[in-house]
């Protein structure tokens, strides 16, 4: 997920690219069928931003890495042991498949070499297609952001003497309003170095608790499989995968954009094993909630946030910093992805014209904040880490990162003849680019069902757990699993 955003293409270049491209140097280009982009650099600064394939793979990587890997083990709670590997295995394959054609679908928009995810929207199917791109990317930031801030307003509570985390939510975002006025976060490039730190040191820290205080091991008492819960792990496991408004800046950012795939494909391969290691560690140390009486206890299950878990026994400081440190890197994080959302909103709304005039500029400012404080209701109507990362994962990100591309690849492609060759006779007749065109259409509709059918279930169990926790008010016996989701996080 994307978590660390201030890559080699430059903090600014990426926050502008992710929905709008104001500063982004202008290409003459023409697309050939294949969907290569043959260029004229028409400007000069260019070549100083373009990626390397290695370059390309770290910035992917550190997109990737993020504080998602703190509500996976629990995730992996929900889905039993096979059916956590089975999950995440279909989920990296799928996301892969659907995220490099989204890459592809940015190289298919007449005279426009670098559009937003909007514009590609729009190139493919009109104003609908620009409005789904909006809503998804509009919902994804939203709960994204809304996630970071529980975290940080749990912490917040868990570790000073104000113990309301809905005023430390108050707090959080009092301080973020101020931050969103800036109109460069330039100066926030150092703390992608430091947020990788972080988040590194908490999970080295939490593994090495695990293999310390606990046993690491299947035991009889490991489900499986588990069908009743296994929607909020999709939702929470889609959340690992929560890069589709990165894409675009980032194969844009390449010196030869159509190998976009082959760093992509490392990345999210090894990113996945790490996760799916570490999640598996923490689960099988912590246990499962199933053989708790009291779900909300630490010492007992796994928590909805993994480093609630971590044992403080001789090592307090280390974990009070652990917590502080990805507060920090969190902060910083929600302002990154708050950015490229506000100016996309301010392109939309207001004459660029009349950007640095004080009217335009009051109106800009009052935009930002009231999206911050958006972010604080939701924060503040859903205060659990673990459930909102799910919804975040399973909706807004579902909708552009799953269900949006595969149809935005197939009409573009329409659009340029790309399918002409499939035919039933040349399918028949063994022609193998026919063949490989009908398997890349299953492969485009596959994804497509896939991606419809986890947002129905994610959200659906969101809405039982919306209903859970109304019933927990007058009715103490409450289910386990909605118990363990409303509880507090740290």
């Amino acid at each position: 997920m994307v978590d660390d955003t201030s890559n080699d293409v430059s903090l600014g270049t990426y926050a502008r690219n992710s929905f709008a491209s104001e500063t982004t140097p202008i290409l003459n280009t023409n697309d050939t069928e294949d969907g290569k982009v043959n260029r004229s650099i028409s400007d000069k600064n260019l070549s100083l931003n373009l990626s390397s394939e290695t370059r390309t793979f770290i910035n992917i990587t550190k997109a990737f890495v993020g504080a998602a890997s703190f509500e996976l083990p629990w995730a992996f709670m929900q889905a039993g042991f096979v059916g956590s590997i089975v999950g995440v295995t279909v989920l990296a394959c799928l996301s892969q498949f659907s995220l490099t054609r989204l890459a592809v679908c940015g190289r298919m928009v007449p005279n426009n070499a670098r559009p937003t995810y909007p514009e590609v929207g729009y190139q493919a199917f009109g104003m609908i297609g620009s409005f789904i791109a909006w809503f998804g990317a509009v919902a994804m930031t939203l709960g994204t952001c809304g996630s970071y801030v529980v975290f940080i307003s749990s912490v917040g509570a868990d570790l000073t003497k104000v113990k309301s985390q809905a005023l430390w939510t108050v707090i959080v975002c009092a301080v973020l309003i101020p931050f969103s006025w800036l109109r460069s976060y330039k100066f926030l490039a150092p703390t992608s170095v430091f947020g990788i730190a972080a988040l590194l040191f908490a999970l080295a820290f939490t593994i090495a608790d695990c293999f310390q205080h606990h046993t690491v091991a299947l035991t009889v008492e490991t489900k499986m499989v588990k069908l009743d819960t296994y929607p909020l792990f999709l939702g929470n496991a889609a959340f690992l995968y929560l890069m589709s408004t990165a894409i675009l800046p980032l194969e844009q950012g390449m010196e030869k954009r159509e190998k976009f795939h082959r760093p992509f494909t490392l990345s999210i391969f090894l990113v996945t094993l790490a996760n799916m290691a570490f999640g598996f560690i923490a689960y099988l140390a912590y246990g499962d909630c199933d053989n708790c009486q009291d779900v909300t206890n630490a010492n007992c299950c796994t928590q909805s946030n993994v480093i609630s878990n971590v044992s403080t026994k001789g090592s307090h400081s280390i974990v009070v910093a652990v917590k502080v440190l990805l507060t920090v890197d969190l902060f910083f994080t929600t302002m990154l992805y708050l950015f490229p959302m506000t100016e996309l909103l301010e392109r939309a709304l207001f004459n660029q014209a009349n950007f640095g005039k004080l009217r335009t500029e009051i109106l800009r400012n009052t935009l930002r904040a009231s999206v911050v404080c958006s972010i604080g209701l939701i924060a503040q109507g859903i205060p659990v880490f673990g459930l909102l990362t799910g919804l975040s994962g399973g909706f807004g990100n579902n909708i552009i990162g799953l269900i949006l591309p595969p149809v935005m690849y197939f009409q573009l492609r329409k659009q340029n003849g790309y399918w002409k060759q499939l035919t039933s006779s040349n399918i028949f007749s063994g022609n193998w680019a026919a063949i490989g065109l009908l398997f890349e259409i299953i492969g485009l509709v596959v994804v497509f069902i896939f991606g419809v059918t986890v947002l129905i279930l994610s959200t659906s169990a969101f809405a039982e757990a919306i209903t859970a926790k109304s019933a927990n008010s007058t009715d103490s016996n409450i289910t386990t699993t909605a118990a363990s989701m409303w509880s507090d996080d740290l």
